[in-house]
């Protein structure tokens, strides 16, 4: 099995609250829209956090080439969302 780590750096990597709702996003997406009767097209992804003194690393690993490429558009297209402001 072929594994494909994302790694986010910079203000990417800062945002772990944005990042965890988009990676709960994509996985509700990829269940709704992925036949996961298939086992080798079941969403696998595991993210952990790597501190390098200086800044945050975020990592996603993918054991799907094809999942790793739609959460990283899926994951620009979040970005690109303004926050919410406050009322």
């Amino acid at each position: 099995m072929t594994k494909v780590v994302v790694k986010l750096e910079g203000e990417a990597a800062r945002d772990g609250v944005r990042l965890a709702m988009a990676l709960d996003a994509f996985a509700k997406w990829c269940e709704e829209t992925i036949d996961c009767a298939d086992s080798s097209q079941a969403l696998d992804f595991m993210m952990t956090t790597e501190h390098t003194g200086a800044a945050v690393r975020r990592k996603i690993t993918f054991h799907n080439r094809s999942h790793a490429a739609k959460f990283l558009t899926f994951w620009r297209t979040q970005r690109a969302i303004p926050d919410k402001v406050a009322s």
